[in-house]
């Protein structure tokens, strides 16, 4: 027994000195469909009352204490309470098992959490150990929760996310934990309760997906897609080749690839965090020569065509733009000027070596719904003078590092007028 303050009178009533049992481990047979073990406090060993396995960040200063109380209804519910907590960073811990930390899995994080402090405090779910290599340390945090208040009592904070090659990169155990605001947990810091934490198995790697039937009604076998992160890294997006487009009763179509691919997070699991799956074959294909450098690209530029609406759409441009050529882009409007009625809509664009889609000097046009995947720069650019345009639903996944931070290429737009 340690950390007592003097003149504290302790009364013991039982002891217990024993191993851990089996319901303090993994399931032998099962052990990724649950992560944490007894995250709801309500089996532990020791009668009852152990921690184990969860422990403390600061062990010198305080352990998780499995704490009781009786609800409303006159239930009893067990839960860890953190007291004699010293910075903002401590927490409840758990070792997760490295070998369920498998690329593509997806879990659902789940935990209550009430706090015992003058003010509201956010925080956030942190994953994080060694490299492999001996380089330092992989710090993830795949949940982030509101604020809570004293009032709000016992609030749940919960989200699914995806294993990435970062978490595959940790050489040992993944250490769990829950970090408080740093600016508003101060001294004395907050006394934390915790229940019913949780990382679960959600699903592995796919076969296929369930989309938004109506747009893939112009979508056929051996078209191309593209799969955009689940994660806060672009390099997590994905392509596939669809392999059979089946028509659902409820509107939707289940898209067959050719190959698995990583699961990724839904709609449905996180409303607006949900991927995008964005066809990026074309029935018109216009394509730079292979086999070049990145100053050999091919480009589609329209150049001083005031007053002259432009179409151009529903083209797969492949291996365009040149880095080292002034305004040698894949789609370039330059000095166009006043163009109502122009549309640059539903192109995709791949393996660009310089942008995507840049105007200069033009207005009144429309760019909207196209599809961009591994180019080079930025991706969508409107220069001097570009004004008026309407710009939607436009997707820029994956640009890649071939242009890196601080090179400079050449490329820079003439600058023009967009008058009419």
């Amino acid at each position: 027994m340690e950390n007592t303050e003097v003149g504290t009178t302790i009364s013991m009533d039982e002891f217990v000195f024993e191993l851990p049992s089996e319901k303090s481990y993994p399931i032998v047979d099962d052990a990724c469909s649950e992560l944490i073990i007894n995250g709801d406090a309500e089996s532990t060993d020791g009668n009852g009352w152990s921690p184990y396995p969860l422990w403390s960040s600061r062990s010198d200063a305080w352990d998780p204490v499995v704490t009781e109380e009786v609800s409303t209804s006159g239930s009893i519910n067990k839960f860890y309470r953190a007291k004699n907590r010293r910075w903002h960073s401590d927490s409840i811990k758990a070792n997760l098992l490295k070998q369920c930390f498998v690329k593509g899995l997806v879990y659902t994080i789940s935990l209550k959490v009430r706090i015992h402090y003058h003010t509201s405090l956010s925080y956030y779910v942190q994953l994080k150990g060694p490299k492999s290599d001996g380089t330092g340390w992989i710090h993830k945090q795949p949940l982030y929760c509101p604020e809570q208040s004293s009032m709000s009592g016992w609030v749940t904070c919960s989200g699914p996310f995806v294993i990435d090659m970062d978490y595959e990169a940790i050489g040992k155990d993944i250490e769990f934990e829950i970090i408080f605001d740093n600016l508003k947990d101060v001294s004395p810091w907050a006394v934390v309760d915790y229940d019913d934490l949780s990382i679960s198995f959600k699903s592995g790697p796919a076969e296929g997906l369930i989309i938004d039937g109506p747009t893939t009604t112009r979508w056929g076998v051996n078209a191309n897609i593209h799969i955009t992160s689940s994660t806060l890294s672009n390099r997590d997006s994905q392509n596939g080749v669809i392999q059979a487009i089946t028509r659902n009763a409820d509107g939707s179509a289940t898209l067959k690839l050719k190959s698995g691919i990583d699961a990724v997070i839904s709609d449905t699991d996180s409303p607006g965090q949900g991927v995008e799956v964005a066809i990026l074959s074309r029935n018109i294909k216009i394509e730079g020569e292979s086999g070049g450098t990145p100053e050999q690209g091919g480009y589609l530029q329209v150049l001083h065509t005031p007053g002259v609406a432009q179409t151009i759409e529903g083209v797969e441009f492949v291996n365009m733009g040149q880095q080292k050529g002034n305004n040698r882009f894949a789609i370039q409007f330059l000095y166009a000027g006043n163009v109502p009625g122009t549309s640059v809509s539903r192109n995709s664009i791949r393996n660009s070596n310089h942008r995507c889609i840049v105007f200069d000097g033009t207005s009144n046009a429309t760019i909207s719904s196209n599809v961009a995947h591994d180019t080079a720069g930025h991706c969508y650019y409107f220069g001097h003078e570009t004004v008026d345009n309407l710009v939607a639903k436009n997707i820029g996944s994956r640009t890649n590092n071939n242009i890196s931070y601080g090179k400079h290429v050449n490329g820079r737009r003439f600058i023009g007028t967009a008058a009419g």
